[in-house]
């Protein structure tokens, strides 16, 4: 039985594909049928801001005049669980976001259900996801698809290679375009997904990351006044806690790490953690909530705290990282500035190999010794002997000023304003 379940599991994926691709076809011909009507409607999904990474593309798309681009604010699934007035709170706060910055969105959310408005009452022609889970049934990709063209680059820059993650998500199949860094990249996907579960409905554009597009890259070295970041990420293993990847090396250097900056109230400091630290840290009994709240505090008191999604301008006025974290590892490298990288001994998944020879030659530290040195050398003395070497590799990666929102702006009004 379970032979015959999953053939018709297969059979059933494959089904979609054809009909995803039928129904892309028509709305693309319908898409350029608008041509000296309506201007193209791309709604960006977004339903953390944590997460937001599109605003130098909804610029860009403003800019053009061709498109008419915005905002689709909703909640994640898991939220209809939520008392009412927090699932308001949320959607109110992405909305104030947003519109503080000058960008329309809207508000698409049934409060109190997993539910949206659906796609054609927003009008959308274009779709941009921001993430592949915690969807609601309205902006699935196959409902999507009846109507609009699908698109998609992650959250996060490639850093580590986690083919599940990302390429194997049901979305991942379901695209019309997944916006990836670089053709490299793409020929690394369309290789595996020859031996993924599932048929693709789209290809890989390598049109660049525009995140890295805001990153403030420094040919010179940086100010020695700046401040020093401490990043950790969430992905601690403690009790029955195991995260499929496990970056974290918080519980070996979270509390030496704040004893550090204690000692050193001579250094400019920021605590840039990632937003799903601290509830894991209570949840999984690590900490208590006090104790949680006694850390977070210990750091505000310390320096700068920073929990928003503004990070390019904290990159900026810093001069160096320490992080044990994913994207920030090739965010931050884009600055040319220090990374002193946190490595987990127990994790094993490499690099994507777009970047792995930019994070040699980052300060990749594993043991209690190795961090002391490292912080004298490039915190306490302000060196950075790899720098020339970072600087090469950034340049010969084309990671240094790139422009990847102009790509992606163009190849969307060529799709769409070609002729039939």
């Amino acid at each position: 039985m379970d032979r015959i379940s999953d053939f018709c599991d297969r059979a059933l994926a494959a089904l979609r594909v054809v009909i995803l691709r039928r129904n892309y076809s028509r709305d693309l011909s319908r898409i350029r049928r608008l041509a000296g009507g309506r201007k193209p409607k791309v709604a960006f999904l977004v339903s953390e801001l944590s997460k937001w990474k599109g605003e130098p593309l909804v610029r860009a798309l403003e800019t053009s005049g061709r498109f008419d681009p915005f905002v689709a604010v909703m909640n994640m699934t898991r939220q209809a669980r939520l008392p009412e007035e927090e699932q308001l709170r949320s959607i109110g706060e992405k909305l104030a976001y947003f519109r503080g910055r000058g960008i329309r969105a809207v508000d698409i959310q049934l409060v109190g259900r997993k539910d949206t408005r659906t796609i054609g009452e927003i009008g959308a022609d274009i779709v941009f996801y921001q993430q592949p889970w915690d969807l609601p049934p309205q902006m699935k990709a196959t409902r999507v698809a009846r109507r609009a063209l699908t698109f998609y680059f992650p959250y996060f820059t490639p850093c580590y290679l986690d083919l599940d993650l990302e390429i194997g998500h049901k979305l991942h199949h379901q695209l019309y375009g997944h916006i990836v860094s670089d053709e490299r990249t793409a020929e690394i996907y369309r290789e595996a997904r020859s031996h993924m579960n599932g048929s693709y409905a789209g290809d890989y554009l390598p049109l660049g990351h525009p995140a890295l597009d805001g990153i403030p890259f420094e040919e010179g070295a940086p100010d020695p006044s700046g401040c020093v970041i401490y990043a950790p990420h969430w992905s601690i293993v403690h009790g029955d806690h195991v995260p499929p990847l496990a970056y974290s090396t918080f519980l070996a250097t979270g509390r030496a790490i704040l004893d550090y900056a204690k000692a050193h109230p001579e250094v400019r400091w920021a605590f840039k953690p990632h937003p799903l630290l601290r509830t894991t840290l209570v949840k999984t009994g690590y900490m208590t909530e006090n104790e949680a709240l006694r850390y977070y505090g210990d750091w505000e008191r310390i320096g700068e705290a920073c929990y928003d999604g503004d990070y390019p301008s904290l990159f900026a006025r810093s001069r160096v990282i320490v992080t044990d974290c994913g994207s920030f590892l090739t965010e931050y490298g884009c600055t040319g500035k220090p990374v002193i990288r946190l490595v987990n001994p127990d994790l094993r998944i490499g690099v994507q190999p777009c970047i792995g020879d930019l994070y040699s030659t980052y300060y990749n530290v594993v043991t209690a010794d190795e961090l002391r040195t490292v912080l004298a050398t490039v915190v306490e003395q302000g060196r950075d002997p790899k720098r020339a070497e970072r600087i090469a590799c950034l340049k010969r990666a084309n990671l240094a000023g790139g422009d990847a929102t102009r790509r992606i702006a163009d190849y969307l009004e060529k799709l769409c304003f070609s002729p039939q």
